[in-house]
């Protein structure tokens, strides 16, 4: 099994089923995406903030090999 790739959903249907919407703020997020952002990303701080997304997260981990994002862009 992949953990790699399994990490990142783990967390984000956490934080889904955690915040109970698909909001930011008041920002609703019109787009996801799990597997690493745009190549315009900044990935620091472990916020990952590419252009044209509100916020995500940024997953560091030499243990588990691994280093995604999860991002939301705005509507």
């Amino acid at each position: 099994m992949n953990t790699k790739s399994l990490f990142p959903l783990v967390f984000f249907l956490i934080f889904v089923l955690s915040s109970g919407s698909m909001t930011l703020g008041q920002t609703k997020i019109c787009r996801i995406t799990v597997d690493g952002c745009p190549s315009d990303q900044e990935c620091l701080a472990n916020v990952c903030t590419p252009k044209g997304y509100t916020s995500g997260w940024c997953f560091n981990s030499p243990v588990f090999k691994i280093n995604s994002c999860i991002c939301a862009k705005p509507c």
